[in-house]
């Protein structure tokens, strides 16, 4: 199950048949939801949203060329492109209202990560000159961004903080290989993924001290920590040796639990809240994509807006609103929030 949203930020989301651990659920179909496309999108991918309900997203023109935009708490859409900009993609939004994100360009330089302050101000960045290409996660409530970067054979992970100064780091010290950051939380803490080999990848969390600790569930041969709250709470997904795929939730002890929504033959968790609260999408047995909300007991919510044949959820803040896209008809994405 490949999503929009790891799709194109090059994430691993291969699925298999899986079974799931199972808890207790309710499936629900008509929850409060507010579906909202930018002016002139066929596509639309809210990706995350703030405390206050500011969501950051991009969408997809009718040339199918993608433009970031932020949605305010009163539904407001301000499209936005940095200058000189082919494709632009907003991964992740504090509650600043500050928006990180990366976009393509002309060149030999591919992609660029840019900041955008809650007055429209944009500031580009690569993360080195040695980058082709500079890609932009996530944005904590300091400022400090995750992500990485990119020459022909692999490269680097990096954090940055808000005056610029970039550190870039590997997990595996090998050429060729890469490490992706994909959450860094308040204290500077980072989740992500790196290259072992060709056939494995595992997941690592890096302290602000610059600590590293690797880790996968047990029996994985992929893993991606796609998320990490304030208490060091790692969420993702990893491919087992079955070709199955299962949602995780990493603790700050290091105990990792693997779960995945009843009836599910794939899911991956993509975003935790300050509260442990994690949401996610699954695929039923029909292959039909829907959302889901882990609540910290372990008891699952599924949902689709109203016309949905596919429901992908891809943020959720503090008061377990959730963000995220869905399409009645096949390939037209439009976006959702859903309220509590």
């Amino acid at each position: 199950m490949t999503t929009p949203k790891t799709s194109h930020a090059r994430g691993l989301l291969l699925i298999g048949l899986l079974a799931g651990t199972f808890g207790s659920f309710a499936f629900a179909t008509e929850s409060k939801f507010t579906i909202f496309d930018p002016t002139g999108s066929i596509a639309t991918f809210p990706v995350s949203i703030n405390n206050s309900g500011v969501i950051a997203g991009y969408y997809e023109d009718g040339n199918n060329t993608p433009h970031g935009f932020a949605r305010a708490a009163d539904g407001t859409i301000t499209p936005f492109d940095p200058s000189g900009s082919i494709g632009t993609y907003a991964s992740s939004v504090n509650d600043d209202g500050t928006i990180a994100g990366y976009y393509g360009l002309a060149g030999q330089q591919n992609y660029m990560g840019f900041v955008r302050s809650s007055d429209g101000t944009i500031t580009t960045f690569s993360a080195t000159t040695r980058a082709y290409g500079t890609f932009a996660y996530s944005i904590n409530n300091k400022g400090w961004i995750a992500g990485d970067w990119q020459r022909r054979r692999g490269c680097c992970a990096y954090v940055r903080n808000p005056k610029g100064k970039i550190t870039s780091f590997k997990v595996a010290q090998e050429k060729g290989t890469l490490t992706v950051a994909w959450g860094i939380n308040i204290s500077g803490a980072v989740a992500g993924d790196y290259l072992v080999s060709q056939n494995q990848v595992d997941g690592f969390l890096r302290l602000p001290d610059g600590t590293i600790t690797t880790f996968s569930p047990p029996g994985a041969i992929n893993t991606q920590a796609l998320s990490i709250n304030d208490s060091d709470e790692v969420v993702g997904y990893y491919l087992d040796t079955q070709g199955s795929e299962h949602s995780f939730l990493r603790t700050d002890d290091g105990t990792i639990t693997e779960f995945d929504p009843p009836g599910a033959s794939g899911s991956d968790a993509h975003s935790i809240n300050e509260k442990g609260e994690t949401t996610g999408s699954f695929e039923d047995s029909s292959y039909v994509a829907h959302g889901y909300l882990r609540k910290t007991d372990g008891t699952f919510t599924t949902f689709d807006p109203k016309t949905s044949i596919g429901t992908y959820a891809f943020g959720i803040n503090n008061k377990g609103t959730v963000v995220g896209s869905f399409y009645s008809t096949p390939y037209v994405y439009h976006g959702y929030v859903r309220n509590p």
